[in-house]
């Protein structure tokens, strides 16, 4: 989930690439994740 689902009540973060448990800094700034992940291309 890239997007904050709840950012009608709260506001976390400014970028989603900011929350340490999303795959979204992975994918928008190639960093590295909290969690170890692959990327989806790696898979095909």
């Amino acid at each position: 989930m890239h997007n904050n689902p709840i950012s009608g009540k709260w506001s976390l973060v400014d970028d989603p690439a900011m929350y340490p448990y999303s795959s979204a800094g992975f994918y928008m700034l190639g960093s590295a994740p909290a969690v170890p992940l692959l990327h989806v291309g790696e898979l095909l």
